[in-house]
């Protein structure tokens, strides 16, 4: 949110300003100082969110955020296959570069709640730095997963075929976990493994 201190706001300051607060990353926000048209927004915390965790513990929330190589190819999948509604950023320059030792470089950030999770998830895609691409095969040490339950197993699959993803399960194929549970693991265009399970079909209420 952008609060705006004063009056006088020039338009194309109030640009800017809205320019800079799409580059922001969901933990930050604007504090805009409007003294003078070439004010400069400050950049503070957003102050702590609700949580339920114990007054003891430490960490109060989290969330995942992800390099991919595209963020509208990215974006294409998460949203149409699995109808993330992704909040897409253009590229700018924010301290959150700092933060990642990437001092004069680009960031472009994405965010999306994971449907039917409180989980949240951050895309990031960075230009103007050297990149190289990691597809860790499932059991190298840093391979990545991300366990999605959706309803219809076979379809997802048929989806991400379609995207050009493939079933890494033994086979080829979906397998059988304990208690019958159908499940498969397959990639995504930036190496974080899907593991998609098929869930349990309602209840029917047998007194009706």
């Amino acid at each position: 949110m952008i609060e705006r201190i004063g009056a006088g706001l020039l338009r194309p300051e109030r640009r800017r300003i809205a320019d800079v607060q799409r580059r922001l990353p969901g933990s930050y926000r604007a504090r805009v100082s409007v003294n003078s048209p070439m004010s400069t927004p400050r950049l503070t915390p957003s102050p702590l969110p609700e949580t339920t965790a114990p007054p003891e513990s430490n960490i109060i929330d989290a969330r995942v955020r992800i390099t991919v190589a595209d963020t509208d190819r990215a974006m294409q999948l998460y949203r149409d296959q699995f109808q993330f509604q992704p909040q897409v950023g253009s590229f700018g320059t924010i301290p959150l570069l700092d933060l990642m030792g990437l001092k004069g470089s680009q960031i472009r950030m994405t965010t999306a709640q994971v449907p039917g999770s409180a989980l949240r998830m951050e895309f990031v895609e960075i230009k103007g730095a050297d990149r190289t691409p990691i597809r860790p095969r499932i059991q190298d040490p840093g391979a990545t997963r991300l366990q999605i339950r959706v309803k219809d197993l076979d379809s997802t699959i048929g989806k991400l075929k379609a995207s050009g993803s493939s079933v890494v399960s033994t086979g080829g194929a979906p397998v059988s976990l304990q208690g019958g549970v159908r499940a498969a693991i397959m990639p995504d265009p930036d190496g974080l493994y899907f593991v998609l399970i098929q869930a349990a079909p309602p209840r029917v209420d047998q007194g009706k």
